[in-house]
């Protein structure tokens, strides 16, 4: 996996305000054991969906499995 967020991240543009791209970027950083970027990225994510639980909702689903994956606990 962390071949994949490597290759994720140099696809990314890291000054976008792509919300998908946003989550991109800080799901990416999870599989790469950065969590104060993913945190960084996270944060935004937040702020761009304030009102969008939906989409909220699908990000946060896609953050449960990846750290999931990684840790092998379920929350």
């Amino acid at each position: 996996m962390k071949r994949y967020a490597e290759d994720a991240l140099q696809n990314c543009n890291e000054n976008t305000n792509n919300l998908w791209e946003i989550a991109t970027i800080a799901e990416a950083n999870i599989y790469l054991e950065n969590e104060t970027e993913s945190k960084k990225y996270y944060e935004k994510v937040m702020a761009f969906t304030e009102e969008k639980i939906r989409m909220r909702s699908s990000i946060y689903l896609n953050a449960k499995f990846a750290y999931e994956a990684l840790t092998g606990i379920e929350n």
